[in-house]
């Protein structure tokens, strides 16, 4: 569908290119959303006493609340994932942003 205004072929020219480009924003912004939830489901946080099993602990010398299973530390891997998640969601609403963008052009 070609939209000639004023301009004549140059404005259709620039759509194309503009249509062009939001794809090119979406696809790239769409691919970091994904590497980053794919980062944000391997992250762990490693425990900062190495023993196996489970433990729970509440302060101690650094204080703070303790979670761990297998030497893995689950509130800090908690807030490292959130991290990772609250980075690939903003990456997500860039991409949507500009795919809205392609329906108004």
């Amino acid at each position: 569908m070609y939209l000639v205004f004023s301009g004549g072929i140059t404005t259709v020219i620039q759509m194309n290119s503009l249509k062009f480009y939001l794809n090119i924003v979406v696809g790239v912004f769409a691919l970091l959303a994904g590497i980053l939830w794919l980062v944000s489901t391997i992250v762990k946080v490693k425990a900062p006493e190495e023993s196996s099993g489970y433990s729970f602990g509440l302060g101690g010398g650094g204080g703070g609340l303790l979670l761990q299973i297998d030497g893995v530390d689950l509130v800090a891997t908690a807030a490292a994932q959130a991290k990772w998640n609250r980075a690939a969601a903003l990456a997500a609403s860039i991409s949507a942003f500009a795919q809205a963008g392609l329906l108004c052009v």
